[in-house]
């Protein structure tokens, strides 16, 4: 899986991966907050627009491998299978209850997803696995972001939406491009 060496650049590299699973098009600021997207559907088909207003910052986040405990480490040849995303507690170590288990299959999932394989195309198992994550972030005083993002699937459309600093109205509606962030 992803060696230790450059733990701040695999954090953002699913950080990014994650947002993009709920809106595939690039923003300033796609590895640096994971967003906590809400989707929204009528009827029974699958979710086809994703809302975001709130975040969990890059710094609040951290990855975590597992291991033996130090005395039994030089005696086992323990490789881990699998790396956990979570958040962090005031002491910096990552959270066991608020945590995502990334194994084999959710990694190639977010590298297919990362590499624009669309939504409808992924398996509903990993899609629960995240969505129940970024549920669980919730409760977890997440921030709010500046502006929301707004992505609709079925009309690949893409949209933030500034408010005015009080929340209650709103300043000014920007469609987003695929082609990077704005």
């Amino acid at each position: 899986m992803l060696d230790e060496g450059d733990d701040d650049g695999h954090l953002r590299w699913l950080i990014e991966a994650i947002n993009r699973c709920y809106f595939p098009h690039r923003f300033a600021g796609i590895d640096e907050k994971l967003c906590l997207w809400i989707g929204h559907r009528l009827d029974e088909q699958p979710t086809k627009s994703f809302v975001a207003s709130e975040c969990i910052p890059f710094i609040r986040l951290g990855l975590r491998r597992p291991r033996p405990p130090d005395p039994l480490a030089d005696a086992l040849d323990h490789v881990a299978d699998h790396l956990l995303l979570g958040l962090r507690d005031d002491a910096g170590a990552v959270s066991r209850h608020l945590s995502l288990r990334i194994d084999a299959a959710l990694f190639d999932t977010l590298w297919s997803i990362r590499s624009g394989l669309p939504r409808h195309l992924i398996n509903p198992g990993e899609l629960n696995r995240l969505d129940s994550f970024v549920d669980r972030l919730r409760g977890a005083t997440p921030e709010n972001l500046p502006r929301f993002l707004i992505y609709n699937a079925e009309h690949v459309a893409s949209s933030a939406v500034q408010l005015s600093a009080d929340r209650g109205r709103y300043q000014r509606v920007d469609r987003l491009h695929q082609d990077g962030p704005t």
